[in-house]
C-alpha cells in the first residue's frame, strides 16, 4: 500500500475499504463491519501515531452478534495491529474500554495513555 494509504479487507468477503490516513476518517452507514477498525485507527491517529499504509485481511471465527463481543475483539485486534505498526502501545485499561467508547472516544477516554514515548 502506498505511505498513508490503508486497505481493509474481511474474508467474510464485504469488500475492502481503503482509507487515506492524511484525510478525515468518515464512517460508513450504521451496522458496517468497517466502522469498528475506522474508528479506532482513527483514534490513534487522533493521538498523534501516525501508521504507514497497510493492507490487513480480517478473520475471525468468533461469530457476529452472538453476543459473545464479536466488535470488541475487532476493536482490540486492531489496535493490537496498529500498535505493532506505529511501536507506540496503549495502556491496558484503554485497551479494554468497552467497545463503542474504543472506536467512537478513544482519545477521550479518561485512561488513556500510551506506555511508550516512541513516535
Amino acid at each position: 500500500m502506498g505511505q498513508g494509504k490503508i486497505q481493509l479487507r474481511s474474508t467474510l468477503g464485504d469488500g475492502a475499504i481503503h482509507l487515506d490516513r492524511t484525510q478525515p476518517m468518515k464512517p460508513a452507514p450504521k451496522g458496517a463491519w468497517s466502522n469498528y477498525p475506522v474508528g479506532v485507527i482513527a483514534g490513534f491517529l487522533a493521538r498523534g501515531a501516525k501508521p504507514g499504509g497497510f493492507d490487513a485481511l480480517i478473520h475471525s471465527t468468533v461469530p457476529l452478534g452472538g453476543g459473545l463481543s464479536s466488535s470488541a475483539a475487532l476493536e482490540v485486534s486492531t489496535a493490537t495491529l496498529l500498535e505493532a505498526i506505529t511501536g507506540r502501545e496503549l495502556d491496558r485499561r484503554t485497551k479494554r474500554c468497552s467497545a463503542r467508547k474504543l472506536s467512537t472516544t478513544m482519545p477521550a477516554c479518561p485512561a488513556a495513555s500510551w506506555t511508550s514515548s516512541s513516535p
